[in-house]
């Protein structure tokens, strides 16, 4: 239920939404195209800008600019939540 709530809110905020397609992990895929902070969005409760990163075959990448550029988000629409 808690998965279907939270669809239908970010559809109702015209955020996109995606199902994400998993690859076995020697593939060293992570290509994101749109990304951006769910709770963000909720939070301000309008659509917010997503942004990309494409790693394919790296083992390392650095986020790096300017204070309050938005690093903070990104990193956190890519942690994964364990």
């Amino acid at each position: 239920m808690g998965a279907m709530n939270l669809y239908e809110e970010l559809s109702n905020l015209n955020v996109p939404v995606c199902f994400p397609e998993p690859y076995h992990l020697d593939r060293r895929v992570r290509k994101f195209i749109g990304l951006y902070d769910v709770s963000l969005a909720l939070i301000t409760g309008k659509n917010v800008v997503g942004n990309e990163l494409n790693t394919i075959g790296k083992d390392l990448f650095i986020i790096t600019g300017a204070n309050r550029g938005g690093k903070t988000t990104f990193l956190r629409s890519i942690k994964p939540k364990y």
